[in-house]
Formats: C-alpha cells, sequence, structure tokens
C-alpha cells in the first residue's frame, strides 16, 4: 500500500522511503507491543480489523466464481475493493505518523 513511496533507491548510502518507514514501523511496533495492550490497540487495532475484513472480502469473491450460493460476484469486489482501500488509507496514516514527524521522536509519541 505504501509503495507508490518507495522507488527503492539506496543512492548516497541513504535508506530509500519504503525502507525508513519498515525500520520506523517494526521500531513502533516493537514499542507498542512492550508498552502494554492501550498502545498495542491504538497502533494495530484498526490495521487488524481492516486486514481480516478484507482477507474475508476477498475470500468472499473467490468463493463467488464458484458457488452460486455464495453471493453477487460484483457484490463481493465491490466489498474486497472497499476493504482493500480502507486497510491502504490506514497504511497512508501510519506512514504520515511515523514518516512526517521528526525522525529523532521516541517510539509511540508519532501516533
Amino acid at each position: 500500500m505504501v509503495a507508490f513511496h518507495d522507488g527503492h533507491d539506496h543512492g548516497e548510502g541513504e535508506p530509500c522511503p519504503g525502507c525508513r518507514f519498515k525500520a520506523a514501523l517494526a521500531e513502533h511496533l516493537s514499542w507498542a507491543a512492550a508498552d502494554g495492550d492501550p498502545s498495542w490497540h491504538e497502533t494495530t487495532g484498526e490495521i487488524i480489523e481492516l486486514m481480516g475484513t478484507a482477507s474475508a472480502a476477498l475470500a468472499g469473491l473467490r468463493n463467488a466464481q464458484f458457488d452460486d450460493d455464495a453471493g453477487d460476484p460484483d457484490d463481493s469486489a465491490s466489498k474486497a475493493a472497499a476493504a482493500i482501500s480502507r486497510l491502504g488509507g490506514a497504511i497512508e496514516e501510519l506512514w504520515h505518523a511515523l514518516m512526517d514527524d521528526d525522525a529523532d521522536d521516541e517510539p509511540g509519541t508519532a501516533l
């Protein structure tokens, strides 16, 4: 979802935006996991929910192709597209929270 930020160009020894995001996200996730349930839920709750919704919608779309009782494939495709779009938006919010603030911020202060 954040691939449009990721030219993966490591010229001049600087990490690309995608690699910087992955490093910042890993640090933030480690902090949230160690900090306790409120921090963990604030950091991951929406994304976990949206990942599950997107996965279920994609499975429903595929099942609708083979099972007449599984529902309308067009409706399943719309649900899958909406879920993936919402997931992309949540990841984009994380991107901005972690990457737009000062790089020297302590983990947990960006969100």
